[in-house]
């Protein structure tokens, strides 16, 4: 992978919410925006926010993958578990 890093995000949305409910206890927010890096290239960026799901439960949890930079297919190729 190139060594680059996120100068810029923007066209920032959530896409889909989850809420909080009995069965689920964890609310959900799906996110993506596109990310300039520093080599000059956009990219698609997708991100998940998980309430109350930070380090020993203080705080949220953020998960995201930027399309083209998940070589292991953790998030499932082209980030298909963030979207």
């Amino acid at each position: 992978l190139p060594d680059v890093a996120i100068t810029d995000f923007r066209n920032i949305r959530q896409h889909r919410y989850e809420p909080s409910s009995d069965e689920w206890p964890i609310g959900r927010h799906y996110c993506r925006a596109t990310v300039n890096l520093s080599d000059g290239r956009d990219r698609s960026i997708f991100y998940l926010i998980e309430e109350g799901q930070g380090f020993a439960s203080i705080g949220d949890n953020v998960e995201f993958c930027v399309s083209g930079f998940d070589r292991w297919l953790v998030y499932n190729g082209r980030c298909r578990v963030l979207r």
